[in-house]
């Protein structure tokens, strides 16, 4: 007996598997619809225009900013809706392109907004086998600007620093002829100070010099003179002579300028400050000590370094004598600290004011009257120490008074 069912269930097989084929090309179809939107959502956010172009230049999509700016394609040609031409533009790339198949990159100045875009063009081959072109274009035209001005503000720059150098040099070399004259008010000021320290130094011998030679006198008056009390009395004479004349040595020495940086005794070099000073010093009643090792040495210019203790003791002396301080005492103290000697000054007079401390190594800044003192000797201080010799001049209030710290 013959089935009849069974081609029939054949075809109703068939039937379900050409309905599962078609379901299956709706969801592609679906699918490609949905990545060609999200395609172009991703398209008409890019901040610039993006087309697509034939050979014969028509325009088969555009983005969103493409119609903002140069409106809808509507299958013209790019050059008719981008430059409002009749025919291609001169400095179009498309030709190229589609003879190389290669990317171009190119400047281009659009005639409908006046704007200047940067041009980016890549070939490829549609489904249908067609050669297209996919463009991309970048506003740069406040990019350009900027770069411009960037150029124009370098180029002023450029001729800045020519002037500043200038100037600098210009400057450098004032300033050298100020540091000299600076220099030189300071060793007047300093001569004015020692000239007094001479004075005390010299008092005494020439007042030695003085009795003796009165006495050589009543001497011979009286008939005391003999050829021993002679030899006695020049033997004296030329003591204070060789006093004085190592008195002037020393100062002799202190001025003396020096272009080779030495190792120095820092104690031999308070010790020949202090020895300048001194007469000085006592006749003012002022106490001084010193509390150093003797193998504290230093390298720089013992002469300058001299130099800043006399300024800062001469300081210290005025202060005394301004504030008629009871007591007046300096104490220095030197020692060792890593591979530093450290040399502090202290004295009893109060201390500086909190108003000034910023201030006392400023040149010309001076507490004193005018007739006393012009304000330099600090400044200059600490150029010998920081800028000469590579150390550091501070100063602080401790108890009761003033500390000056040196280090080298």
């Amino acid at each position: 007996m013959h089935n009849t069912d069974s081609p029939k269930k054949e075809r109703l097989h068939d039937m379900d598997e050409l309905r599962l084929h078609v379901k299956e090309l709706e969801e592609t179809a679906a699918s490609l619809k949905r990545e060609r939107q999200s395609l172009y959502s991703l398209l008409d956010a890019i901040p610039g225009f993006v087309f697509l172009r034939g050979p014969d230049y028509s325009i088969r999509f555009a983005n969103r900013y493409f119609h903002e700016r140069f409106g809808n394609p509507s299958e013209k040609p790019c050059y008719e809706i981008m430059t409002n031409r009749t025919e291609p533009c001169d400095e179009c790339r498309i030709l190229s392109i589609f003879s190389t198949k290669k990317p171009q990159k190119w400047e281009w100045t659009s005639k409908v907004d006046n704007r200047l875009y940067q041009i980016y063009d890549y070939p490829f081959v549609d489904l249908d086998g067609l050669l297209l072109v996919l463009e991309f274009g970048i506003d740069i035209t406040d990019l350009k600007e900027k770069e411009e001005q960037l150029e124009h503000a370098k180029q002023q720059v450029e001729e800045f620093n020519k002037i500043l150098e200038e100037r600098l040099r210009e400057e450098a070399a004032r300033s050298r002829e100020k540091d000299a004259f600076v220099l030189q008010q300071s060793r007047q000021a300093v001569m004015g100070e020692m000239m007094g320290n001479i004075a005390h130094q010299w008092r005494q011998p020439l007042n030695v010099i003085s009795l003796l030679v009165q006495d050589l006198n009543e001497s011979y008056t009286y008939g005391d003179f003999t050829r021993e009390y002679l030899d006695n009395t020049i033997n004296k004479i030329m003591d204070a002579i060789q006093h004085m004349s190592r008195t002037m040595e020393d100062f002799s020495d202190f001025l003396k300028p020096e272009k080779k940086k030495v190792l120095f005794s820092v104690r031999k070099s308070v010790e020949k400050t202090l020895s300048i000073l001194e007469p000085a010093l006592k006749h003012k009643r002022i106490n001084f000590e010193i509390d150093m090792p003797e193998d504290i040495s230093a390298m720089g210019y013992p002469n300058e370094y001299a130099h800043v203790l006399l300024n800062i003791v001469i300081n210290a002396k005025d202060v005394f004598l301004k504030r008629n301080v009871s007591g007046p005492k300096i104490t220095i103290r030197g020692f060792k600290e890593a591979d530093k000697s450290i040399v502090t000054v202290t004295d009893n007079a109060g201390g500086i004011s909190e108003a000034i401390m910023d201030r006392i190594f400023e040149p010309y800044f001076t507490t004193r009257d005018k007739e006393s003192g012009i304000g330099i000797g600090l400044y200059l201080s600490k150029t010998m120490i920081e800028n000469n010799m590579g150390g550091r001049l501070t100063a602080r209030n401790v108890d009761n008074g003033a500390e000056f710290r040196i280090e080298l």
